[in-house]
């Protein structure tokens, strides 16, 4: 909550304006504490991956195991600046799709300072930007939200009737 602004206070009649902060990303603080505390993949395809972007700077992409009844693995990819995902290149993430997709897993220490810095820049862009000038795009749609990550609401709340 951003702001609230009481209109009336008679008693039983209590109505307020308030501005609410809805923010639809994670930090990646966030990201790191969902991957530590995640259950083992015997797979061994949880973890932080690169997507290269042919025209622009690679994003960080967190993966962790979906668990289901299914027999077949699948993932969610969870991401800076929009809610997690199960759809990979348009279909469920399983292990199979996971392996032949152009994600790059982050192997090592100096892979995942690289992957933190993506992820912060996108977490940080797409609070104010849509995903095309997050990636230094032009953007000839006025007020764009395709991958923005914050959005301010006004609501009336209390006994309206």
């Amino acid at each position: 909550e951003l702001v609230s602004e009481p209109l009336c206070r008679e008693r039983g009649r209590e109505l307020s304006l308030r501005r609410l902060l809805l923010d639809r990303g994670l930090s990646w603080a966030a990201a790191t504490a969902m991957l530590r505390d995640a259950a083992p993949d015997e797979l061994g395809h949880q973890g932080v991956y690169f997507r290269p972007l042919d025209h622009g700077v690679w994003e960080a992409i967190l993966v962790l195991r979906r668990r289901n009844r299914l027999e077949q693995a699948e993932y969610v990819l969870h991401y800076p600046h929009i809610p997690s995902s199960r759809i990979l290149e348009g279909l469920n993430c399983t292990a199979e799709r996971l392996q032949a997709s152009r994600l790059i897993r982050c192997n090592n220490p100096d892979q995942l300072t690289q992957a933190e810095g993506c992820w912060n820049l996108q977490h940080e862009r797409s609070e104010r930007l849509c995903v095309h000038k997050q990636r230094g795009r032009a953007c000839h749609q006025a007020g764009c939200i395709v991958g923005k990550r914050c959005f301010e609401e006004t609501m009336l709340t209390g006994q309206i009737l």
